[in-house]
């Protein structure tokens, strides 16, 4: 059954709309019956087109939708309107470039990163920078050129044209390193004849426009708008007016946490300036968190003004509720916490901000092999383990969140990398914006418990908030 808001969502079929949801609201059931809609005002299955961002969700939607109708990435979609055959790069091409960039890299550019982002060793020696490149710090440079290459790239930003007057000299050289990466990278797939998941956007947009390319689809549903990109947008615009297609999207900008990836948050709030005669829709109603966890994740998140106020509703009916912050001192609390718990009757999901966080809570009672728990020699299946980014649009009657430190690898990462909102000239009005969204979809994946695991010796910044 529908509620009203979504039902009034549903019924605008005659302009383009924006869905705008809170987590748990039933965002993808929605879409699947706006669907049921117009097929039902006589609109063809083959006249609807369905874009979503990730196989996961592709594959989610699907099987909830009971029609016979195109559902497909943002690659997937591009890719099928391109008649010539491109040879695709793998995935860890651009992983294997930096690793090599960084190995082979000149004595020069070692000393400027040596010097710009160390804060351990005293002076420049080679026995120094061997010694510094074990460390955690130099390992997330990799991990932050990288994020600036994925930007540039989703975002159609050209870094030769890049103004760096407001840049510091830490993120100039971040740019410095990009850019030496990304000509790597660029020489590679040409002289391979090959191309990524972005060039196949942006080539499939360039088509559309010059009218070498069409399509019939009269409706254009998208789910996860959030995670939106530049040339993402602009793919939408262009298939939008090639059949003038009627545009639908739906999202929950709370829970736009792919920011080092691309997406951009003020692409979301804008969409009404990028399409015309556009209707904004609310759904307020929440299927899956109790009221508590709504009210404490909302006074949370909405410390930030730029993010949409909502007034949400929770519709679950458990009688039992439990929140708790347990603060350690030893690994062995996540084991005890388990020990406490009944978990033979309940979905239990342990969510933390690292994939490898799982590791430093593992006792000889506590064992974690082959993605599947093993306590005191008993294999729990229905317990699973995973980041919060891989949690989101997931639940379990019981969510345990990991690792609310203040430290680099933490909730939040206190390393706050500027260089992100800058290259898509955005800035957000608090600090760790992103961050906080993260630790919001972590708080909304629990149905009945949640508990948040903290370290007593650094603990979160965030912990006194909630």
């Amino acid at each position: 059954m529908l509620d009203e808001d979504q039902n009034k969502a549903i019924k605008c079929i005659n302009n383009h709309s924006i869905i705008v949801a809170g987590a748990g609201c039933g965002k993808t059931t929605t879409l699947v019956c706006k669907i049921d809609y117009l097929l039902e005002n006589n609109i063809k299955p083959e006249e609807i087109l369905v874009i979503s961002f990730t196989n996961e969700t592709v594959n989610n939607f699907k099987n909830k939708c009971k029609h016979k109708i195109d559902v497909f990435t943002f690659h997937k979609c591009a890719l099928n309107f391109l008649d010539s055959k491109f040879e695709i790069c793998d995935d860890d091409l651009l992983d294997i470039i930096i690793e090599n960039y960084f190995e082979h890299i000149d004595e020069l550019v070692k000393k400027k990163i040596y010097k710009s982002f160390n804060h351990f060793y005293n002076r420049y020696t080679k026995e120094n920078y061997e010694k510094y490149i074990g460390d955690s710090t130099y390992k997330s440079i990799k991990k932050i050129v990288k994020s600036i290459i994925c930007i540039l790239k989703s975002n159609n930003i050209n870094i030769n044209k890049l103004c760096t007057s407001n840049y510091t000299r830490k993120e100039i050289l971040y740019l410095f390193l990009a850019s030496q990466i990304m000509n790597v990278y660029t020489k590679e797939l040409k002289e391979n004849n090959m191309i990524d998941f972005d060039d196949i956007i942006v080539i499939a947009t360039n088509k559309i426009n010059l009218n070498l390319i069409s399509h019939n689809y009269k409706y254009i549903l998208v789910d996860e708008y959030q995670d939106i990109s530049q040339i993402r947008l602009n793919f939408l615009k262009a298939l939008v007016k090639c059949n003038n297609s009627i545009l639908t999207v739906v999202g929950d900008d709370w829970q736009s946490i792919y920011g080092f990836s691309g997406s951009n948050i003020n692409l979301f709030y804008n969409f009404k300036s990028e399409f015309e005669n556009v209707s904004e829709f609310h759904i307020r109603n929440t299927y899956r968190c109790p009221q508590k966890i709504i009210n404490i994740s909302t006074k949370f998140i909405l410390k930030n003004k730029l993010q949409i106020k909502k007034n949400l509703i929770s519709k679950n009916n458990s009688k039992i509720f439990k929140y708790k912050k347990i603060y350690y001192k030893n690994t062995s609390t996540l084991y005890c916490l388990l020990q406490k718990l009944d978990i033979k009757n309940n979905t239990v999901l342990i969510i933390s901000r690292n994939n490898y966080d799982i590791n430093k809570y593992l006792t000889e009672k506590l064992k974690y092999i082959n993605n599947e728990f093993i306590i005191n020699n008993c294999i729990y299946t229905n317990i699973k383990f995973m980041s919060i980014h891989k949690s989101k649009g997931l639940e379990a009657d019981i969510v345990i969140i990991l690792n609310l430190s203040m430290s680099t690898d933490g909730l939040p990462n206190s390393k706050e990398i500027n260089i992100y909102g800058k290259l898509k000239n955005y800035k957000e009005p608090i600090k760790y914006a992103e961050e906080r969204r993260l630790f919001y979809v972590a708080m909304t994946r629990c149905k009945k418990e949640l508990y948040i695991i903290v370290d007593s010796n650094n603990p979160s910044i965030f912990i006194n908030e909630v």
